[in-house]
């Protein structure tokens, strides 16, 4: 880290948080929990569900059919603070495609709940 200040600060002339008289506030960065609509919607192939955390905790993210049945868990994990995001190939828990329709998906994570909906052709 030492190396990496005096880079910064020595060679190139750029603050860093070294504490020195070039030194700036660190950036503190606000998360929050959301979860955004799929990209692309309407998904063909596959579609990337962004999502953010407001703090380490568990995420799950699952998809879910119109009629309410699981079609698979697309996200179980520890998750830190920060902005992420799944892909989702369009297949259920077996690997078998879906087929054309609506479908929802859902991410819990402590007390935060959000679910949005996706359109998939075939």
């Amino acid at each position: 880290m030492d190396l990496l200040l005096t880079i910064m600060e020595d060679i190139f002339d750029l603050p860093s948080n070294g504490g020195g008289p070039a030194s700036v506030d660190p950036v503190v960065v606000d998360y929050r929990w959301a979860l955004a609509q799929n990209v692309p919607n309407p998904c063909i192939n596959g579609t990337r569900i962004r999502y953010q955390t407001a703090r380490e905790g568990r995420v799950q993210i699952r998809i879910y059919d119109a009629l309410g049945r699981r079609v698979c868990v697309l996200v179980d994990a520890v998750k830190e603070p920060g902005v992420h995001s799944a892909r989702w190939d369009g297949c259920n828990h077996v690997g078998e495609r879906v087929s054309s329709g609506v479908y929802f998906y859902k991410m819990e994570a402590g007390d935060f709940t959000a679910t949005r909906k996706m359109l998939v052709l075939r």
